[in-house]
């Protein structure tokens, strides 16, 4: 099952990663948060979608062709997919920047996460792409890094990121859900917001977090 862009829409606005690690420690799934070192850029916002990995490593001069594997995953994003860039090495560098996220924007791709740096960030903040990232730099990828790998699993510290795995992203930080485990995941998450809601609604009305937390088992 694939969520239309509606879908996810829906999910993107009700859910939030700290009620999507619950699920996931109830469940049992293990290493599915992110480095908190992976941060939004600017005002980027919320962030859900698939997975299209990619992996980059350190060079010491340019390839005859650069590129080349970036430039295949871009140009086959659909409508939903988020770019997934783990950048290795010491050559920091811009990895995506105006150009790229404007061929994300233009396929339909609800954002990226780089595990790396980032450069032109005053024009993805202009159009809304939401970027996580672990910094900026202005320099360019090319002669610094290439890519090696796409839509291949990575592994992003101690977080394996496989294609189709949903990513969703918050202030809170990063948390990588298993395709096989999305639909159940999402349920579990929509019910247990739902009792934070009235727990909530308690709360503020002066409760006894005690007597509330002992009705409802949710804190």
């Amino acid at each position: 099952m694939r969520y239309t862009q509606q879908e996810l829409d829906e999910l993107q606005k009700k859910l939030y990663t700290a009620v999507l690690s619950d699920i996931m420690d109830e469940l049992a799934i293990q290493n599915f948060s992110l480095s908190g070192e992976i941060k939004p850029v600017l005002s980027s916002g919320k962030l859900i979608g698939y997975a299209r990995t990619l992996h980059a490593v350190d060079v010491f001069s340019t390839p005859e062709n650069p590129y080349q594997k970036e430039l295949i995953l871009l140009d086959s994003l659909e409508a939903g997919d988020v770019l997934f860039a783990l950048v290795s090495g010491k050559n920091h560098n811009g990895f995506v920047g105006e150009l790229i996220a404007t061929a994300c924007i233009a396929r339909g791709s609800r954002g990226a996460v780089v595990d790396g740096h980032v450069r032109d960030t005053q024009f993805i903040d202009f159009n809304r792409f939401p970027v996580y990232a672990k910094g900026t730099s202005p320099l360019d990828s090319k002669g610094r890094v290439d890519t090696i790998a796409i839509d291949e699993p990575i592994i992003c510290g101690d977080t394996r990121i496989c294609p189709g795995d949903i990513i969703f992203a918050d202030y809170d930080g990063i948390v990588v859900i298993p395709a096989e485990k999305a639909e159940l995941v999402f349920q579990k998450a929509m019910e247990k917001v739902r009792g934070e809601n009235m727990v909530r609604d308690e709360l503020s009305k002066g409760c006894s977090i005690v007597k509330v937390f002992n009705k409802y088992g949710i804190l």
